[in-house]
């Protein structure tokens, strides 16, 4: 809806708001955008496919650090354990 031309309820943004000014920039963008990925051969039309292998190597070496998959399971049940909770948070903050 931020991009749109219209707001929730359908109607027309009014030139001069602060909604319309938002949808405005975000369609330059997008089309910018668009640009961009068509200088480098690809379809703008086409939905960015993302890679998460790297993501969850990661995720996974972090929960080794903080004390292991038992432990990590533990804390996600509430159970007593070892887990680091606050490096594995302060590290999900940043990468979730």
């Amino acid at each position: 809806m931020l991009y749109s031309d219209y707001d929730f309820f359908g109607n027309k943004k009014m030139e001069g708001t602060i909604e319309y000014e938002i949808a405005k920039q975000l369609q330059q963008l997008r089309a910018e955008l668009d640009d961009i990925r068509k200088k480098h051969g690809q379809d703008p039309k086409k939905s960015v496919t993302k890679n998460t292998k790297d993501w969850q190597a990661a995720f996974d070496a972090v929960v080794e650090q903080c004390g292991g998959k038992d432990e990590f399971k533990k804390w996600q049940r509430g159970e007593k354990n070892n887990f680091d909770e606050t490096t594995f948070n302060k590290w999900n903050s940043r990468n979730s």
